[in-house]
């Protein structure tokens, strides 16, 4: 996943630097420390201010965290801005060690995850969503390496890897728009509209996505891709049944909570990015949410160590049983097709047909998921058949949950199965592709 440069000081806190390794081709966003003295209200502060004022030599070493942070010199920045976090109390730096010090265990569950939080959240009220976001992000990131829950390590990112690992995030605000991407494309941050559904991907998903955890990052990325679109279902009006499925389904047209939206499953393209971005960044691998430039309509994930967008669409909407890396597109391939296709449609047919070359059961992937009360699958959409194959076996792969197979009419049938909530899935024993 690359290695860490070692930069001088003066070098690895220059703003400037960062924004001109990006405008060459690099994803991330560099945040500075604070000034001796100064404290930052709120990010967009934060990152316009000048050079840090703390060395990662003054970290304790204590603790098998501290010793990560103290050791890790990619990871000077995350110390310099909890240090920058102020409450009557302590400062983001002590709230995070006591957190790490003190029952947070994130693989024991749900509740007792909330539990935790909701005690040190008495204990620190002075704390901003942001600020507490960023803590429990930092947390469950450490809690991950410290006890070596993945094949790979924070200590081998480069500092902009770690950036878009901890910084770039839609809680970051304004600091989107400072970003240059390959040839020059901006990928404003996305605004979504539930704050307290981006705060819970920060502490819930890990669960969930260390039972996707693959042997090494680029199978991960894939099995997780593969998860979220198998499990998601863009909004849409059902022609044939006449009912719909629209955010209606949420109080005020959005979910409330990470948990409303695993009850419901409907979306469009953001959601399904949300909850991928959230599980990529639960097992440590760089991510952030985005926006298609030209339409900003459009939303997907971004990974800087590949260079590789998916769009949100691609996984809730018609490419739901497609091969899970086609739908991992490189940046510098379509940077100039976004303004007459922000949905990337022609690009990512040209993949399919890449793959599968002119098979005429192709286009039989884009059968799309349909829900059925509390119940999610497929049905046949059109009356040709489908003969055993290459196409059918790509199905069952994509999504096996469904147990996709063929009737004597050579017709797609598929078991339709109950909606699972976000707390059955992160318990133990459940397999999360049944």
């Amino acid at each position: 996943m690359g290695n860490p440069e070692n930069t001088p000081d003066e070098e690895r806190y220059s703003r400037r630097t960062f924004l001109k390794k990006f405008a060459l081709g690099a994803a991330a966003l560099a945040v500075p420390g604070v000034l001796a003295g100064c404290e930052a209200d709120n990010m967009e502060e934060y990152i316009c201010r000048g050079e840090p004022d703390h060395s990662i030599k003054e970290i304790s070493k204590n603790t098998k965290y501290g010793e990560i942070l103290a050791s890790s010199p990619n990871l000077a920045k995350v110390v310099d801005y909890l240090r920058s976090i102020k409450t009557e109390e302590a400062d983001g730096y002590d709230i995070l060690m006591n957190v790490l010090e003190n029952g947070y265990e994130p693989t024991k569950g749900l509740e007792h995850t909330e539990q935790v939080i909701a005690e040190w959240e008495q204990k620190y009220p002075g704390l901003e969503a942001s600020e507490k976001q960023y803590i429990l992000t930092v947390a469950q990131s450490l809690y991950v390496e410290a006890n070596q829950l993945t094949s790979w390590s924070l200590r081998d990112y480069t500092e902009e890897e770690i950036d878009s690992l901890f910084y770039v995030s839609r809680f970051h605000g304004a600091s989107h728009d400072c970003r240059q991407l390959p040839k020059g494309v901006p990928l404003n941050g996305m605004l979504y509209e539930s704050k307290q559904v981006e705060l819970e991907t920060a502490y819930k998903m890990l669960p969930l996505a260390l039972k996707l955890v693959r042997e090494n990052p680029d199978a991960t990325v894939v099995d997780l891709i593969r998860w979220v679109k198998s499990n998601f279902i863009h909004n849409y009006n059902d022609w044939i049944t006449g009912v719909e499925w629209n955010f209606d389904v949420y109080e005020d047209g959005v979910p409330q909570n990470l948990d409303r939206l695993f009850d419901e499953r409907i979306g469009g393209c953001r959601e399904p990015s949300m909850v991928l971005t959230g599980l990529l960044r639960a097992l440590n691998i760089p991510a952030f949410l985005m926006e298609t430039p030209e339409n900003k309509h459009h939303g997907g994930v971004y990974l800087p160590t590949s260079n590789n967008i998916v769009h949100g669409d691609h996984m809730a909407f018609g490419a739901t049983l497609y091969p899970s890396e086609l739908l991992l597109t490189d940046l510098d391939e379509v940077s100039g097709e976004f303004g007459e296709d922000s949905m990337l449609s022609g690009h990512l047919e040209e993949k399919l047909t890449e793959k599968f070359g002119n098979n005429p059961n192709a286009r039989k992937l884009s059968s799309k998921l349909f829900r059925d009360g509390n119940n999610m699958g497929f049905r046949q959409i059109d009356g040709d058949k489908l003969n055993p194959g290459v196409i059918l076996d790509t199905m069952q792969q994509e999504c096996p949950q469904y147990n996709i197979r063929l009737n004597k009419a050579g017709e797609i049938e598929s078991d339709f199965v109950r909606i699972k909530t976000l707390k059955e899935f992160s318990e133990d024993g459940t397999d999360a592709w049944a």
